[in-house]
């Protein structure tokens, strides 16, 4: 069996044929943004859906309304897949403003042995050269931990760096077992946390989060 991919993993396709759209009226598209040789995201799998197939994403940019496309495709048919960018690879493409304090980020990270990679506006503008951004956009952060005590760090780099530079990084940070939450959520100290993993997405208490942590490690 083929091992399956995970969320947020990018995958590039052919032009018009080994991927189903959701819908027949998305293919039209769908085969225009493959040809132009932009990629589609792993999203979660639908409940039932063979391990074979990968549940995909292509949010369209903000001046096509902003839909997400959905598709699927067998693992067979990917040309290539890769992981999300690294902050450093699309600080060039974010606005001038920014710029300065991804690199600080990206600087901050570094020191602490943490790589984010980038999904998002942010990340599609850079993979595509369409124009995602606006001046309310977020940057949008996945960070790669072994365990939950680097969400700590994580929480508090990020709060510092909000704080210092006004903009906002959203994102999430993700077990090595696949179980994914929000660092912002997990920042807050709520008792319940919404995780996602390659399969589902359901509320579990924050202990139960720490416990599956100890597991996978």
């Amino acid at each position: 069996m083929t091992e399956a991919l995970r969320r947020h993993t990018l995958v590039w396709l052919p032009t018009d044929h080994g991927w189903l759209a959701q819908s027949p009226a998305l293919a039209v598209r769908l085969r225009a943004w493959f040809g132009a040789g932009h990629p589609a995201i792993v999203a979660r799998r639908a409940p039932g859906m063979s391990a074979e197939l990968l549940q995909l994403g292509v949010p369209l940019p903000p001046d096509e309304g902003k839909q997400r496309l959905s598709l699927s495709a067998p693992h067979a048919s990917l040309l290539r897949c890769a992981s999300l960018p690294a902050l450093d690879a699309v600080t060039p493409v974010a606005p001038t403003a920014w710029q300065v304090a991804l690199r600080a980020l990206q600087a901050d990270a570094g020191r602490l042995g943490l790589m984010p990679r980038v999904f998002g506006a942010l990340a599609w503008q850079a993979l595509t050269s369409l124009p995602y951004l606006h001046a309310r956009s977020d940057v949008d952060l996945l960070w790669e931990i072994e365990e939950l005590d680097q969400a700590d760090t994580i929480a508090a780099l990020l709060s510092r760096w909000e704080t210092r530079f006004g903009l906002r990084a959203d994102g999430e940070c993700r077990l090595p077992d696949g179980t994914a939450f929000s660092w912002r959520e997990y920042a807050s100290g709520s008792a319940r946390l919404l995780i996602k993993t390659d399969s589902d997405a359901r509320l579990v208490a924050r202990s139960a989060l720490a416990g599956d942590a100890q597991v996978a490690a």
